[in-house]
């Protein structure tokens, strides 16, 4: 064969393949950015499917070639599989596409892994039992709807926000006690996932925040754990003000660009009183934190004030004066 075309061939079949690294994720933090999402046709589950199959696996090239997925499209489903499972928290976010410049469908996506060997073991060991360790802590007694309360309630309450964003995944959040939106959203659809509760993400690039969609009764609806864990909170009072509110309530109450496969159109808990640990008014904001902490001191004072006045008045007639002589 001649040299020429031998290397005319070689070009060609270089030439048919191209490979693309692209960041798969985000931290939803105050300087990253939000991807918009895209509904996932049933014909790409089984892509997301064997995505996940493979990575749970520590599998790190995955053959995609049998779904004929865009580039887009695998950027979307990578992005929902990492937001979406955080078990995942070993994965990177950082991946590389190899494509078919003739078709433009995806071949392959190869990841990489954040550890590995005895030391992937472990940190999957430790992950596990530290979510089995948050269920001991809830009532399995209760239905679908206390579950996701006291799911959400327990998070708000042992956690906090991540001010630094360095802690995004889920179990540097369980390690560590603090983490970003993205940190929060994942652990909450993971812990609702172990009682068969399924919740999907939504995403603001306006916000650049990521929120849960969590499915009861036929109804999707917005449950944002993060912000009702507000920075410097207290952890004897939670918030329950966006804990499954319709897509309305979240659009009137600073959630704008809203992005989901979902709509969450049912009001049916936007004026729910949730109560806690014995309030049985809900903490909305902070002007309402701080008038149900600011009673109480009041009229302690008060009650101080009138103690010390009686204590004064019967000291003053108790004691006798006598006149010298």
């Amino acid at each position: 064969m001649p040299k020429k075309l031998l290397i005319l061939i070689l070009f060609t079949i270089i030439s048919f393949h191209s490979t693309v690294v692209l960041a798969g994720y985000y931290n939803y933090g105050a300087q990253d950015s939000c991807t918009d999402i895209t509904s996932t046709p049933s014909g790409l589950e089984s892509a997301e499917r064997t995505i996940i199959d493979a990575l749970e696996a520590y599998e790190t090239m995955v053959d995609v070639s049998d779904y004929d997925i865009t580039k887009d499209e695998a950027n979307d489903i990578v992005s929902k599989i990492i937001e979406e499972n955080a078990q995942l928290f070993y994965v990177d976010r950082e991946y590389v596409l190899s494509y078919s410049k003739e078709t433009d469908y995806v071949l392959s996506i190869t990841f990489s892994l954040k550890y590995s060997g005895n030391e992937l073991d472990m940190k999957m060991d430790d992950f596990e039992s530290r979510i089995n360790m948050i269920l001991n802590e809830i009532d399995e007694s209760e239905n679908e709807l206390g579950i996701i309360h006291l799911c959400h309630d327990y998070i708000v309450k042992n956690y906090s926000y991540d001010e630094t964003l360095g802690s995004s995944d889920a179990y540097n959040m369980l390690l560590t006690g603090k983490g970003t939106c993205m940190a929060y959203t994942a652990l909450y659809g993971y812990i609702l996932r172990q009682y068969g509760i399924d919740s999907t993400v939504v995403k603001s690039k306006e916000l650049n925040h990521i929120w849960n969609a969590v499915y009861l009764n036929g109804e999707y609806y917005n449950v944002d754990v993060t912000w009702d864990d507000p920075i410097g909170g207290s952890s004897l009072i939670t918030s329950h003000r966006y804990l499954m509110k319709s897509d309305e309530y979240f659009n009137d109450n600073n959630h704008e660009g809203r992005s989901s496969t979902v709509n969450c159109t049912s009001a049916l808990y936007d004026d729910y009183r949730w109560g806690d640990d014995g309030f049985d008014l809900e903490i909305d904001n902070a002007e309402n934190m701080i008038l149900i902490l600011t009673v109480p001191i009041l009229f302690l004072f008060v009650l101080t004030d009138i103690i010390a006045v009686i204590i004064y008045r019967y000291t003053l007639k108790s004691t006798k004066t006598y006149k010298s002589i």
